[in-house]
């Protein structure tokens, strides 16, 4: 009985854990949900009676994880306005996983009292949700989808595996809304959709699935959630499809296979060691009377009648170990895939660890049919619960000790400020965490920083924000963290120093006060300042294509049709690009202050590895004079310096007309009065401006053509 016990070593601390941790967060009346507080602002979003997926431009949209969690949590919302159910949610979530790993590894040995088997079973569901703990990024204490779309995944990959030769349709209908619901609580369950589609398309081929019920279920998948997504694109005018499906894959890649491969391993090593501890006695049972039997060895005919006495037996744990050990193998591998993508993180293995703590179930289960292979199971699980306590396993995997890890979250728990919720009861407030605490007035609500992130690393603006923020809407403000730069950029792919140029917008808007609580800015009294920068947020038509502002960021402006100037940059350089490959040309004028002259280099194929460049720069000893340079691959074809013409406000510019040709590019030739003749390449490339603080650009003479 003892043995049959041991799996609580780990299952009372954790068990204690969950339960003190809901506690304390119903104790909260307005938690700081950190990251995830991006998640409750959809719910709330949808609470308002608002979409989530629309123009970026025009109002609020959404994170890009598909939506059914915020709208789970929007539902209570309806019933009691508060931020922490969606932490609720979660814990009930991996609750429930606790409970179906427990019921999957239940099973009574003879003698042993009922209870006893259900705590055994019980604790075996907590050791589960042990190792999940040990991942680094576990999100078990995080208000994120994961867990309530793993819930839902991994019962629905148990039902489809308890399916009998000629299944009921309601168990088949239930299959299927539990796994189309994973996949609108996170897209990265289809791991666990495959697979499962797969499985019974399979046993249907091998007879051993009603072909009638594997159609039903494979037509009833699709059919559903083809539905679903044709209904909300179709309202949303695609925005959904692109904010869920499209926005991340235009977002850069951080890791390598072989790195998230490392990482994967040492994330399922204790799920690993928790199998072999439930699975030991019985393999090594089976290997022993394997070795006492008299038949040398069964033939092909005999092995696939046996596998065909598994997948219809009326116990379904032969299947559900099978299609498990399936969708661990291709959830590991489509982990990793997932793991590259910038902003990912181990999370992508917590269906994997979940399945792994099942496929340790059915070891318990099994080894409890005897006393022999129960006792064994029992000291098996006793034993990793004294070697994890071991200094150099606790050293090698900092979780990998009982911490109660629900309990050390909770302890962790904050709620928002008071004196921000005391401010936002009687003002509008906006931070670049607490965006949503006008909610219970009945808004506004505006994306946070975390929730706009994804988005300009997509190559998106948030410009429902940005025109709220020049309009003053707001009566007080926070600055952005400048910390987040390479991850709004995706790493250089899209606009950099993004949040520099927010909080330049407020700082001309906004001012401090002592009257306001620490960290907020109070609207500045008056007519507005820097009006300007109204006219800095591109994308900016100019010539018959595209411009988007690119490497260095900073107020690039139109401040008048087919004309550019960068008026202000944190960076020594800032670039615009066209949005697609075009052929140049017609004329252009460059001109660059005269006080402060920096440079400007027009480019073909822009970047670092421009195959044509031409450069602007001070003539060296003359004072109004320029400098035309011209570049193919990094290599000078010439130059030519010549008088520059003084424009308004004593800036000096020159005409720069570019002759395409498909032949040899040849050196600049300056026809005076300010103008020079430029080759350039007559093929299709993206255009782009590399530029310093104070250059414009005339672009009314050029023609950017595709």
């Amino acid at each position: 009985m003892a043995a049959v016990l041991a799996p609580l070593l780990f299952g009372v601390p954790v068990a204690l854990g969950i339960a003190v941790s809901l506690i304390r967060l119903l104790a909260l009346r307005y938690p700081d949900l950190g990251w995830a507080t991006t998640v409750n602002s959809d719910a709330e979003e949808l609470y308002l009676g608002h979409t989530l997926y629309q123009n970026p431009a025009h109002g609020y949209t959404g994170q890009i994880y598909t939506p059914l969690f915020p709208a789970i949590v929007s539902v209570f919302d309806h019933v009691f306005l508060w931020n922490g159910w969606a932490l609720v949610v979660v814990i009930l979530a991996s609750v429930s996983l606790v409970i179906l790993v427990a019921r999957v590894g239940y099973a009574r040995t003879a003698g042993t009292p009922r209870v006893v088997s259900v705590l055994g079973a019980g604790g075996i569901g907590c050791i589960a949700y042990w190792c999940v703990s040990s991942v680094k990024l576990p999100v078990l204490d995080e208000a994120r989808a994961d867990q309530f779309a793993w819930a839902l995944a991994l019962f629905g990959l148990i039902a489809v595996a308890d399916f009998g030769p000629r299944p009921s349709r309601r168990r088949v209908v239930g299959a299927v809304m539990l796994l189309s619901a994973a996949l609108w609580a996170k897209q990265t369950t289809v791991a666990v959709v495959a697979p499962a589609t797969a499985w019974v398309l399979a046993l249907a081929l091998r007879s051993c699935l009603d072909r009638r019920a594997a159609v039903l279920f494979t037509a009833l998948l699709c059919g559903v959630n083809l539905l679903l997504l044709a209904v909300l694109n179709l309202l949303t005018n695609g925005w959904e499809f692109f904010i869920n499906f499209e926005l991340a894959t235009r977002q850069s890649d951080e890791f390598s296979y072989h790195a998230n491969f490392i990482k994967g391993l040492q994330c399922t090593a204790l799920a690993g060691g928790f199998v072999l501890a439930c699975w030991l006695a019985s393999v090594v049972r089976a290997g022993l009377r394997a070795r006492r039997s008299e038949r040398v060895r069964a033939g092909a005919h005999a092995e696939r009648a046996r596998l065909r006495r598994l997948l219809v037996a009326p116990d379904p744990t032969g299947r559900r170990m099978l299609l498990l050990v399936a969708y661990v193998v291709f959830g590991f591998a489509l982990a990793l895939y997932f793991m590259r993508k910038q902003g990912t993180e181990t999370n992508q293995l917590i269906g994997v660890v979940w399945a792994l703590g099942l496929l340790a179930a059915g070891g318990w289960r099994l080894a409890q049919r005897r006393a022999g292979s129960a006792a064994v199971a029992g000291g098996c699980v006793a034993a990793l619960f004294v070697l994890v306590q071991l200094q150099p396993v606790r050293s090698a995997a900092a979780s990998a000790d009982v911490s109660i890890p629900a309990l050390e979250a909770a302890e962790q728990w904050q709620s928002v400020p008071p004196e921000l919720l005391a401010y936002a009861r009687d003002h509008t407030l906006y931070t670049p965490l607490y965006a949503d605490l006008n909610v219970p007035d009945g808004g506004p609500l505006y994306p946070n920083y975390y929730n706009f992130a994804d988005l300009l690393a997509g190559g998106e603006q948030p410009l429902y924000l940005v025109h709220a923020l020049l309009d003053r809407r707001f009566d007080a403000v926070a600055y952005f963290s400048l910390e987040g730069n390479g991850y709004t950029s995706a790493n250089g792919k899209w606009e950099e120093n993004y949040l520099w140029k927010l909080d330049e917008v407020i700082a001309a808007r906004y001012m401090e006060s002592p009257l306001l609580p620490q960290g907020l800015l109070v609207r500045r009294p008056g007519p507005e300042r820097a009006a300007w920068m109204r006219d800095c947020f591109g994308p900016f038509a100019a010539s018959g294509a595209s411009f988007r502002i690119h490497r260095g960021g900073g107020f690039w402006c139109s401040f008048a049709a087919d004309e550019l100037q960068l008026v202000r940059t944190p960076a020594p350089l800032s670039e615009v690009v066209t949005t697609r490959a075009v052929r140049p040309r017609g004329a252009i004028e460059v001109s660059l202050e005269h006080a402060h002259p920096g440079r400007v280099e027009l480019e073909l194929d822009g970047g670092g590895g421009a195959r044509w460049a031409v450069q602007v720069t001070p003539a060296p000893g003359r004072p109004d004079a320029l400098t035309v340079a011209t570049y193919e691959r990094g290599t000078m074809l010439g130059r030519a310096s010549l008088g520059a013409s003084v424009l308004p406000g004593g800036r000096l510019g020159v005409r720069l007309a570019l002759a395409p040709t498909d032949g040899q590019l040849e050196a600049p030739v300056g026809h005076g009065a300010g103008t020079v003749a430029v080759q350039v390449p007559a093929s299709a490339a993206p255009f782009a401006v590399v530029a310093s603080t104070g250059a414009g650009l005339d672009l009314r003479s050029l023609w950017l053509a595709r």
